[in-house]
C-alpha cells in the first residue's frame, strides 16, 4: 500500500509520459523486487515497443515474450512466460487498462511455480489501475495541446486570409475596373467616349 501512496504523489509531479512510465518502473521494482518494463503502441505503426523499464542494465525480450505481450494487450489477459532456459526466473506480464482500452503492458518478475501473494496481487493490480490513470491523463493532455496549437494556427490562417483580401480589395476595387471595362463596349458610344474610359 504504501507503493501505491508514493506512486501516486510521484506521477502527479509529472509532466510527460516518459517521467510517468520511469516513476512507474522504478515503484513497481521496489514493491515487486525485481526488473520491472512497461511496453505500449509506439506511432506511427502502434507496435508495441518496450518505453521504459527499471535498472541499469538491458532488458531483453524474446521473440515468444514479444507474441505474449501483443496478446496480453489485445485481449486484456495476464500470461506468463518462463525464460533463461528454464531457469526459475519467470515474467508475468499484465495488462494495464482503463475502463475502455488497454494502454500498456507491464512486465513484473515472477517466481517458477509459486503466484502472487495476495498483498502482491493486491499491490500490483492497484498499481496497474494507477498506472492506466496516469497514462490515459497524459495522452489526453497531449492530446488538448495539439488541439489547441491545431486551433490556433486555423485562427492565425483566417486572419492572415482576411488581412491579403483586405489589402487586395483595398489596392484594386474591382467595382470600378469592372465598370470600365464593360462600358465602353455598351453599345452606342463613340470612340471619344471610349478613350476617355480607357
Amino acid at each position: 500500500m504504501a507503493a501505491l501512496y508514493s506512486l501516486s504523489h510521484r506521477i502527479a509531479a509529472e509532466t510527460d509520459l516518459q517521467g510517468v512510465l520511469r516513476t512507474v518502473v522504478d515503484t513497481v521494482a521496489l514493491s515487486m523486487k525485481g526488473t520491472v518494463a512497461v511496453f505500449m503502441p509506439v506511432p506511427p505503426d502502434s507496435m508495441l515497443e518496450l518505453v521504459a523499464h527499471s535498472g541499469e542494465n538491458e532488458f531483453p525480450v524474446s521473440e515468444k515474450e514479444k507474441a505474449i505481450i501483443t496478446w496480453v494487450f489485445e485481449l486484456k489477459r495476464e500470461a506468463q512466460s518462463r525464460e533463461n532456459g528454464g531457469s526459475s526466473t519467470e515474467r508475468l506480464f499484465v495488462p494495464v487498462s482503463d475502463a475502455e482500452r488497454t494502454v500498456a503492458v507491464l512486465a513484473v518478475p515472477s517466481t517458477a511455480g509459486r503466484a502472487l501473494s495476495r498483498e502482491q496481487r493486491d499491490d500490483l493490480d492497484a498499481l496497474t489501475g494507477l498506472t492506466a490513470l496516469a497514462i490515459t491523463r497524459m495522452q489526453l493532455s497531449r492530446e488538448a495541446e495539439q488541439t489547441r496549437w491545431l486551433a490556433e494556427s486555423e485562427k492565425l490562417h483566417s486572419a492572415l486570409l482576411n488581412a491579403v483580401s483586405h489589402d487586395l480589395r483595398t489596392l484594386f476595387p474591382l467595382s470600378p475596373a469592372r465598370s470600365r471595362a464593360f462600358l465602353p463596349m455598351a453599345s452606342g458610344t463613340t470612340s471619344r467616349q471610349k478613350e476617355i474610359f480607357l
